[in-house]
């Protein structure tokens, strides 16, 4: 369902998408949504993500996270201000992710 109303809405990154998308631990429907366009809308659904709880941590503990969190900018956020608790501290990088990227 969220398939369809992400290629029929007139904006794929409307919140009736993306937060049952990050309820329901849909990770790449996440990354497809978020990963696109951040709204303010949207900002309640992107601060869930850190939701110790599942079906939400899967979301996080998905292998395209890293990829996902430095595409949106986290990633240099986090190495400015320093990494969350709950997703990868710098022990757990993406060995992919360089530095000069």
């Amino acid at each position: 369902m969220l398939e369809m109303l992400h290629a029929s809405f007139q904006d794929p990154c409307d919140p009736t998408i993306v937060w049952p998308a990050i309820w329901m631990g849909y990770a790449q429907m996440v990354f497809k949504t978020l990963g696109k366009q951040i709204t303010p809308p949207n900002m309640v659904g992107l601060m869930s993500l850190w939701a110790d709880i599942e079906p939400i941590r899967q979301v996080r503990l998905h292998p395209d996270f890293m990829d996902f969190a430095k595409r949106i900018g986290l990633v240099a956020a986090w190495e400015k201000y320093g990494w969350p608790d709950l997703p990868p501290d710098p022990s757990h990088r993406n060995p992919t992710l360089s530095d000069q990227d």
